[in-house]
């Protein structure tokens, strides 16, 4: 992903520096497309060089199929939610996206598909990950207090690619925990308290700070 040029934003019209890209594999080719992004006047940089808006940072979709993949990296204008009805418009037409000749909108709304054949009574698993990074997080009093999970990662790209690598592990881990606390001897009323109270602490109810 692309670190925006110093002043540059990705909410106004009206610029063309580069503010996200998106990288794609596909067999032993890889490459970055750069989407295009404006310019903000009220927008600095910390002085590690990223900008200090809070909405400021990286996001990811992706697969690990290896095969079937499609994408687009715009759509047409949004008026009326029509950027949303085109992508379907082109998603139900065989399965497959086709990706535009040009961006359309400053805030272009990218898509991602995976095409399989699925055998009577069969089943296919289709992966897709979300993965975001955004160091910028503000308190109570709009300073930044930061986000400690991005001082674990450079970048979204950096995010997917290590936990990717660790899915099994971080999966087994959770289930040894909720298994461990179901087959303690608390009461189930405990343990229904103590479980909704935990979604809520892995809520952004609830953040850590980068220190």
């Amino acid at each position: 992903m692309n670190r925006p040029v110093k002043g540059f934003s990705t909410v106004t019209p009206g610029n063309d520096a580069p503010f996200f890209a998106i990288h794609i594999e596909e067999g032993e080719k890889s490459y970055t497309k750069g989407l295009m992004g404006p310019l903000l006047d009220y927008e600095i940089q910390h002085m590690e060089g990223r900008p200090a808006d809070p909405a400021w940072g990286t996001m990811a979709l992706t697969t690990n199929a290896k095969t079937g993949v499609t994408y687009r990296t715009s759509s047409i204008h949004n008026a009326w939610s029509n950027g949303i009805l085109d992508f379907w418009d082109d998603f139900s037409d065989d399965g497959k996206l086709v990706e535009k000749s040009e961006q359309i909108d400053h805030d272009p709304m990218a898509s991602l598909a995976v095409q399989q054949e699925i055998p009577a009574n069969g089943k296919k698993e289709f992966q897709f990950f979300l993965t975001w990074h955004f160091p910028n997080r503000q308190g109570w009093a709009n300073e930044v207090v930061g986000n400690y999970y991005t001082t674990q990662y450079n970048n979204v790209w950096d995010v997917i690619t290590k936990a990717y690598q660790r899915l099994e592990e971080l999966e087994d881990k959770t289930l040894e925990f909720v298994n461990a606390f179901l087959y303690t001897d608390f009461t189930e009323v405990v343990k229904e308290a103590a479980l909704f109270n935990l979604s809520t602490l892995r809520s952004q109810t609830v953040m850590h700070g980068e220190r």
